[in-house]
């Protein structure tokens, strides 16, 4: 996979500073469709150390699907 094309958004996951790639959903209002972000792979940041399979295995793969998204608008809207 070519992470260059597909980098999403940065964030710190504790101490941690981590790399998101995936796609972006966009809003579609007229169908009343709010987008979001598909993750496909989670790494230690500039590297392509993947820690994707870690942080399901830790459970928390809800909260940091938020956090990801919160980085993300925090990000656009900044």
């Amino acid at each position: 996979m070519s992470k260059l094309n597909n980098y999403v958004v940065s964030l710190y996951c504790g101490d941690t500073y981590l790399d998101v790639y995936g796609s972006v959903d966009k809003d579609e209002p007229d169908v009343g469709y709010i987008g979001g972000i598909d993750i496909e792979d989670v790494c230690i940041a500039d590297t392509e150390t993947s820690v994707l399979e870690m942080i399901h295995g830790l459970g928390g793969w809800a909260k940091f699907e938020i956090s990801v998204q919160e980085a993300y608008v925090a990000r656009n809207d900044g």
